[in-house]
């Protein structure tokens, strides 16, 4: 039987199909230049608080933040379209600093939980996938991949623009996506 802390540093790897979810504050580096960075902290810490309560709220988990972008996993895809324009919403409600606007990335993969000595961890090809997707996304705008779409309910899948393909860094062949606004949803 192993200890904790032997788990803690060779976690067994279970795969899970789960939804991913990248975010990330757009010109957050002007707005750093702009307001200082002792008050966007303050409003960061905010602004995790309402992921991790919205994120709860539709049956999802944040993973990680790292500066202004955040890792969230969904069980059911179906959840994260009506999660990020909820948070949308929220940010837009703010009074300036903190009513940046965000833009994300949604995929579906197959990906392995892992728990680490600084907490859970998302392992997998998806999970890069679903991060350089972000950049290919708009403000108050979320990039769902191919994978996604396919497991979105018809309802959802009505709110797509069209499919589009980018080049992702490290990634041999291209990845089909569509647009959705999330002020529609």
């Amino acid at each position: 039987m192993k200890t904790k802390e032997e788990k803690s540093r060779n976690p067994e790897r279970v795969p899970h199909t789960l939804a991913i979810v990248f975010a990330d504050i757009v010109g957050f580096t002007a707005l750093l230049a702009t307001h200082g960075d002792l008050l966007l902290v303050e409003t960061l810490r905010e602004f995790s608080g309402d992921v991790e309560r919205l994120a709860t709220a539709y049956n999802g988990r944040c993973i990680k933040f790292v500066g202004d972008t955040f890792l969230a996993i969904f069980e059911d895809v179906a959840k994260v379209l009506p999660f990020a324009a909820a948070l949308t919403r929220s940010r837009s409600q703010q009074t300036a600093p903190a009513n940046w606007r965000l833009r994300f990335s949604l995929h579906l993969a197959t990906v392995s939980i892992e728990q680490t000595s600084y907490g859970e961890e998302i392992l997998g090809p998806g999970v890069n996938i679903a991060a350089h997707l972000t950049s290919s996304a708009d403000a108050d705008q979320m990039v769902v991949s191919r994978a996604a779409q396919q497991a979105l309910p018809t309802q959802q899948v009505t709110l797509l623009g069209p499919m589009e393909r980018v080049h992702l860094k490290g990634m041999a062949e291209e990845t089909e996506f569509s647009r959705v606004d999330l002020a529609k949803v």
